[in-house]
């Protein structure tokens, strides 16, 4: 386990790339039950969101992040790629989540005028740059594309990827749109 770890936090530090991660369906399958688990109890101790939002929402950014990755591996002539590169942008993504969930749970409990609360709010918008960066380099090394396109497809599948979240949260929670106006 100790291994498997260490590579991820190498890909975070980006000094490995995804072809580095074993491209055994099983490894593929455990790396996502985790990242699954993990993002949905990330999602359940936020609060006030209901389950079915969470899981609906998790299920669908999960598919269109996975379908999103193989359109362009395939479309590159890459196919062959798509484990390897998915199973690192969940594992760097399981880490990032670890990270940053502490955080989550002490903003929760901050007023938001106070000091902290903006410490908190820039060490996770760092830890959310990070992880377009991370993301942006797997997406280099395994699209065969420059790092400024691998980052800009990692930007724009995590805006993408927002605004879905956004438009399922109203949908779910029809509250949640005056929240979001206002």
């Amino acid at each position: 386990m100790k291994s498997i770890v260490q590579l991820f936090w190498q890909i975070c530090l980006m000094r490995t790339g995804p072809d580095q991660v074993p491209a055994a369906a099983a490894f593929t399958v455990f790396i996502l039950f985790i990242y699954a688990a993990l993002s949905l109890f990330a999602r359940l101790v936020i609060g006030e969101l209901p389950v079915d939002y969470s899981v609906v929402s998790l299920v669908v950014i999960t598919a269109l992040w996975a379908l999103s990755v193989y359109a362009v591996l395939q479309f590159k002539g890459l196919a062959s790629r798509f484990q390897q590169t998915f199973t690192a942008a969940l594992g760097a993504d399981v880490l990032l989540t670890l990270v940053t969930l502490p955080l989550v749970v002490v903003s929760i409990n901050l007023p938001e005028t106070s000091p902290e609360a903006s410490l908190v709010a820039l060490s996770m918008l760092v830890l959310f740059v990070w992880d377009v960066l991370i993301k942006g380099f797997i997406f280099h090394k395994a699209f065969n594309v420059s790092p400024l396109q691998g980052n800009l497809f990692s930007f724009m599948l995590n805006f993408v990827i927002f605004r879905l979240d956004q438009a399922l949260l109203t949908y779910f929670v029809p509250s949640a749109l005056e929240k979001l106006q206002g």
